[in-house]
């Protein structure tokens, strides 16, 4: 775990897989996925609400396939009700 590994850790936010590739490289050790960064990226769209559930999970597949660190998500309001929050979590952790 990086935290037993390292008194500090250098993060950064990261909208897709080639941004998280060039952070990699630049050295640091894991990278933060933001909706925001998201949704301008895949969308054209600041950040109101309209990326979905899917499109969050696949851009996190898609980054934690490019990248061999730790990538942290956005989950944002987990995508609904309680039910929602939980299979929110479990699409992000098989996407990896």
């Amino acid at each position: 775990m990086l935290l037993k590994e390292k008194d500090y850790l250098f993060a950064v936010g990261a909208a897709n897989a080639m941004q998280a590739i060039i952070l990699e490289r630049a050295g640091f050790d894991f990278v933060s996925m933001p909706g925001s960064g998201t949704a301008i990226t895949q969308l054209g769209f600041l950040d109101v609400g309209l990326i979905t559930e899917t499109e969050m999970v696949n851009n996190a597949r898609l980054m934690a396939r490019a990248a061999n660190i730790p990538i942290k998500v956005d989950g944002d309001n987990g995508y609904g009700n309680a039910i929602n929050v939980i299979r929110t979590v479990q699409d992000f952790e098989a996407a990896g």
